[in-house]
């Protein structure tokens, strides 16, 4: 594919997220026409309808597209460093583990700023060691092991966590239940922001290390003989990708399969280029989140369903088709 087609392609992604994000916005309970949506960003309504514009929708917008950035350049990263295409946040247990970390951080520091993304943060780099660790063998990662050793550690910390809701937070359960399963109900303009300072701050990160991925998508022997130190490489970018999703996940909770779906059509817009699979997976996944977190608030008239259910029912199959593929190829 042409540059000039990447580009235009690009493009059009981003207008069709700006577009998105109006309509998201416009839609809910009280319907806001387009144009007023338009008018209210601008500073140009009434204080009634710039306030739920504004502080309310936009805010819950904002967090979509920052999550969603986070999950899929993420996903995308990880696929490379660990040359496995079924990998991702989720299903490698970082998600679980952060979530775990922010139990334990409402159950000892209850009162201290930040210490949520802290344990968060601590709890998904020790998780992602721990998987990367037992799928190690001579030096070498096995694909079936890393896999199945993230869903083990994911069972734990999930298993772990309920304890933890049901014993200590039985006054709240239904509220935290609901977090743990992903949304972003609770969004207010400040975290909002800072999720997606975060993930383009870790998105950029990554893309610096573009030459490193494209090599170490080869294989390890690959890139370490055209001078790529893959130990010191894939140890950065763990602690990047740990970062950029414990952030989020410490605002939204669980959201699955983002990561493990969006490279995969990333990679068939813009080809395998670290270059561009991480513009693309990140645009795709704010566009991706943003729509399930509309479907989410708007299925059910007057309900709301968490957006972790609505991108299982899509990535799941996903996960099962690239999972058949494999055991074909093999």
């Amino acid at each position: 594919m042409g540059i000039l087609r990447k580009i235009i392609y690009f493009l059009l992604l981003f207008l069709f997220l700006l577009f998105s994000a109006i309509l998201a916005i416009s839609m809910g309970a009280v319907q806001i026409p387009f144009l007023d949506v338009v008018k209210a960003l601008c500073g140009l309504s009434d204080v009634v309808t710039k306030a739920i514009v504004v502080n309310i929708r936009a805010a819950r917008v904002i967090l979509a597209i920052g999550t969603g950035i986070a999950l899929s350049t993420s996903g995308a990263v990880v696929q490379s460093i660990f040359q496995n295409p079924l990998a991702e946040p989720y299903i490698l247990g970082i998600s679980a583990g952060s979530v775990f970390g922010v139990m334990v951080s409402l159950l000892l520091f209850p009162n201290y700023p930040f210490s949520n993304q802290l344990l968060s943060f601590l709890f998904a780099i020790a998780t992602i060691l721990t998987v990367y660790r037992i799928a190690g063998v001579g030096g070498s990662i096995q694909p079936s092991t890393l896999i199945l050793a993230g869903i083990a550690i994911t069972a734990l910390f999930s298993a772990v966590t309920s304890y933890l809701i049901y014993a200590y937070f039985s006054k709240n359960i239904a509220n935290i239940l609901f977090w743990t399963m992903g949304g972003f109900w609770q969004a207010n303009l400040v975290y909002a922001l800072a999720v997606v300072f975060v993930a383009l701050a870790c998105a950029t990160g990554m893309m610096l290390f573009w030459r490193q991925l494209n090599a170490m998508a080869l294989g390890d022997g690959f890139a370490t003989s055209v001078g790529v130190d893959v130990g010191r490489t894939r140890f950065i970018l763990i602690m990047v990708v740990s970062l950029c999703v414990s952030f989020a996940v410490s605002f939204t909770g669980i959201i699955g399969f983002v990561g493990l779906v969006v490279p995969h059509i990333a990679r068939m817009i813009g080809g395998a280029d670290h270059k561009n699979l991480l513009l693309f997976s990140g645009l795709l996944g704010a566009i991706l989140l943003l729509w399930a977190d509309t479907l989410a608030r708007t299925i059910v008239y007057g309900e709301e369903i968490p957006v972790g259910i609505i991108t299982a029912i899509l990535g799941v199959p996903f996960f099962l088709y690239l999972l058949v593929r494999r055991r074909r190829l093999c």
